[in-house]
């Protein structure tokens, strides 16, 4: 399964953007500004794995979450797995508003895009 994640927006006027690339049948993930690699353990990729199942992905409408702000952050996540892929994107006014269903997804994969692997 290979994920591509992208969370961005402003903060006090300035641009940030967070991004990782993950691939779970090589166990490896790609992450930030200079594209850094890490290793994923079988049990991270498997966990990341289970979120997919249990956000049941695939059927997530494309488009998630409605900001109101000008500093509105907008995330991006695709999915590739078994020939098919599907993106669901959104713009919130902050992390908090990300919708309950794809919430413990998007948490994991933006601790990913700061490098944080579990073990």
């Amino acid at each position: 399964m290979k994920i591509q994640f992208e969370k961005s927006g402003f903060s006090g006027g300035t641009r940030f953007v967070f991004r990782a690339q993950v691939d779970t049948e090589a166990g490896q993930l790609i992450y930030g500004a200079k594209n850094l690699q890490k290793k994923l353990s079988q049990n991270e990729a498997k966990a990341l794995e289970n979120l997919v199942k249990k956000t049941r992905f695939f059927s997530l409408p494309a488009r998630l979450g409605t900001a109101r702000g000008r500093e509105a952050e907008t995330f991006s996540i695709t999915l590739e797995t078994d020939g098919k892929s599907h993106t669901v994107s959104g713009q919130v006014d902050q992390s908090e508003d990300i919708p309950q269903e794809i919430r413990p997804l998007y948490d994991r994969l933006l601790a990913l895009s700061r490098g944080q692997v579990k073990d």
